[in-house]
């Protein structure tokens, strides 16, 4: 008794956000990181699916392949709140599992990294910048390789014909 008393003060208390949902993704458990993570009301979670709670579907189709293969995963997905705003948690989604084996549940744990999204996204623009920066220098010196030996024949053209030619 008193370690599921440990269990669930750790489940209710964790930075990281927490869902339960059944087999068939019906929600039957959300601590309050995961409230505040996804500005929805525990109340309004439970026994819900798991589809209704965001604006966007599209990483859902990864949740519903996993849960069908009963197979965990973890990875990156992009949500956008009921208020429209965009953000990304990293996610890994676990089975649970009977005496059987057969999947009862899925836990799923989520941490919001929109912040670090952004910053890895302004260091891939900065690299970006840096490698067509260094590619423009290149072709800089290249196209002066081929520049130099025309001016050069040029000046030394210039010093054999008199000023008052056409030619110079």
């Amino acid at each position: 008794q008193e370690e599921r008393t440990l269990m669930a003060a750790a489940l209710a208390q964790a930075d990281d956000g927490v869902m339960i949902m059944n087999s068939e993704g019906l929600i039957e458990y959300v601590n309050d990181a995961f409230s505040r993570l996804h500005q929805i009301s525990p109340r309004n979670t439970m026994g819900r699916h798991f589809r209704e709670l965001w604006m966007d579907r599209g990483s859902d189709d990864i949740i519903v392949d996993v849960m069908r293969h009963g197979t965990a995963w973890t990875g990156r997905l992009s949500r956008q709140r009921q208020d429209g705003t965009h953000y990304t948690v990293e996610t890994t989604l676990s089975p649970l599992r009977d005496e059987h084996g057969r999947v009862t549940r899925y836990v799923s744990v989520e941490r919001d990294v929109t912040r670090e999204v952004l910053l890895e996204e302004q260091v891939r623009q900065r690299q970006k910048m840096e490698a067509l920066g260094t590619l423009a220098g290149g072709i800089a010196h290249d196209f002066n390789n081929i520049l130099m030996p025309i001016v050069m024949n040029t000046e030394l053209a210039m010093m054999d014909v008199p000023a008052e030619s056409p030619a110079h």
